[in-house]
């Protein structure tokens, strides 16, 4: 899950990876073309979340709201 943060604050968004270790999202976000770039530089902290996390993407359709 990425996204970004919709004020102008130093932090300018956020990912989530379901990884087993900080190495693991280090070479994830090292493919970031801003990262490489220079432009954004990425803090890895370990989060625990719940498991039900990983269902979002499955259940997202029956919870969004429908175009009329």
């Amino acid at each position: 899950m990425a996204g970004p943060f919709l004020t102008d604050g130093e932090l300018r968004g956020i990912y989530i990876f379901d990884v087993e270790t900080i190495e693991q999202a280090q070479q994830l976000t090292a493919t970031d073309p801003a990262i490489k770039a220079g432009s954004l530089v990425m803090e890895l902290v370990p989060w625990y979340g719940s498991a039900a996390l990983m269902e979002v993407n499955a259940i997202h359709n029956t919870l969004a709201k429908t175009l009329m």
